[in-house]
């Protein structure tokens, strides 16, 4: 577990360390109005694309499983179709993501429209519309990055995702530092579009030409016409999908009502969100090595194996939950200095810090257990925990936000992480028996 966890746990840690250094560049050359806007920018895109995280957690347990099978001659056939669905998807959402962001975010800052009256909620609409068109332009290379990366994970090359995902953020933070402080907000998004589509055509090549087993060219076409596989691939990404637009969406609920709060506190939730975000792509680590592990575990039918690996799992998840918690501890006040000089902003963070230290215990369990799901191929589970685990938190929201403020509303979050786990932990145990 171990072994496979940690080359993801480092790659993951790269993409909110970006975010920071990001969030970083903003808090120094731009107001305090562009960090909220950023935030705004960022969770559309998320929206639209990671909505799209199908293509990376459905192509991991169908990989890890057919592995597990000995079956071969299906790697090529299972990498091409998320390939093709994330090509067609990206160029579609491109299209409408440019034409309803304006709309979008001037509903979520609660403006009118991009003339309303108030300026701060113009410029924050403004300056995250800039922002997410500059981003939106490398789309098809996101959605298909997601396949690469799901097929490398689900062969088990966790080194090799490692260097795809180093190799990606490493290229996005030197274009964004020399981007974003000659054209600001729009240089960042105009980076991490460029570096996707650099890296998408780097290891697209190397994946498919040097690591996939080779197929017969009538034999993929057979596999490419073959329906069943078609109809199976897109029931189990529906599943997937409309679980992941819940997650985006309830985060995005998260920042829509801490836009209502104001530009302040919209920039202080979104500093500790990125504590949250860099705990998530931390523990996610061992949730990527728990999808490929339970994956081929149970494509053998060995169930002492799934048995020993989902304990060894959840005592690396918990265990390294406890560290993160003592850090942020320790030094969060610290890392929100280092994020940015405006100290209304770090003075407003600090108010909540409690809560993001809280976070990692709470949250560490479901990160598990969703790649428990993933490498079990039981996306309707998921999707149906995802609704119950989102319903509660628009009652706790309805609940706790008019009484307790901000507090009410990142005590709805941690409630919505703890529910997210209790719907998926049954199944998990059921697996084994």
């Amino acid at each position: 577990m171990w072994h496979l966890s940690w080359p993801a746990m480092i790659s993951g840690l790269s993409v909110p360390v970006l975010g920071l250094i990001d969030t970083a560049i903003v808090g120094r050359v731009g107001t305090p109005a562009a960090l909220g806007a950023v935030a705004l920018g960022s969770w559309l895109f998320d929206l639209l694309y990671w909505s799209f995280g199908f293509l990376r957690m459905g192509t991991t347990g169908l990989i890890s499983q057919a592995r597990g099978r000995g079956d071969l001659e299906s790697m090529r056939p299972l990498l091409a179709r998320p390939l093709f669905i994330g090509l067609i998807g990206g160029i579609v959402v491109i299209t409408l993501g440019d034409i309803a962001s304006p709309y979008i975010l001037s509903f979520m800052v609660g403006a009118d429209s991009l003339s309303s009256a108030d300026r701060e909620q113009a410029q924050l609409t403004m300056i995250g519309v800039s922002y997410f068109r500059a981003r939106v332009c490398g789309g098809p290379a996101v959605l298909m990055n997601y396949a690469l990366l799901g097929w490398l994970l689900g062969m088990g090359r966790a080194k090799s995702a490692l260097w795809m995902q180093l190799s990606l953020n490493t290229l996005n933070t030197l274009l964004s530092v020399w981007w974003g402080n000659l054209y600001g907000v729009v240089g960042i998004g105009a980076a991490s579009a460029a570096s996707q589509w650099i890296t998408c055509a780097y290891w697209g090549h190397r994946i498919w030409w040097r690591y996939c087993p080779p197929l017969p060219w009538i034999s993929f076409k057979r596999a490419m016409k073959d329906k069943v596989a078609w109809l199976t691939l897109l029931s189990l990404n529906f599943h997937l999908w409309v679980r992941t637009c819940l997650l985006l969406t309830s985060f995005g609920l998260i920042n829509a009502l801490s836009a209502r709060f104001g530009p302040l506190t919209l920039s202080a939730n979104a500093l500790l969100l990125h504590l949250q975000s860099l705990q998530s792509f931390t523990l996610d680590g061992f949730a990527h090595g728990a999808e490929v592990i339970v994956g081929e575990r149970l494509g053998a039918k060995n169930l002492h194996g799934y048995r020993e690996s989902l304990r060894a799992g959840m005592e690396l998840t918990m265990g390294a939950a406890a560290v993160i918690s003592l850090i942020y501890f320790l030094g969060g006040a610290q890392v929100l200095r280092l994020l940015t000089h405006h100290s209304s902003v770090i003075d407003e963070a600090l108010m909540y810090l409690p809560w993001a230290i809280l976070s990692p215990l709470a949250s560490a369990p479901c990160f598990l257990l969703d790649g428990v799901m993933i490498g079990a191929v039981a996306s309707g589970r998921m999707m149906r925990g995802m609704i119950i685990s989102s319903v509660g938190l628009i009652i706790a929201l309805c609940l706790l936000l008019p009484i307790y403020g901000n507090h009410g509303l990142w005590m709805s979050f941690l409630l919505f992480m703890l529910i997210r786990s209790i719907t998926l932990a049954p199944l998990a145990i059921k697996l084994g028996k």
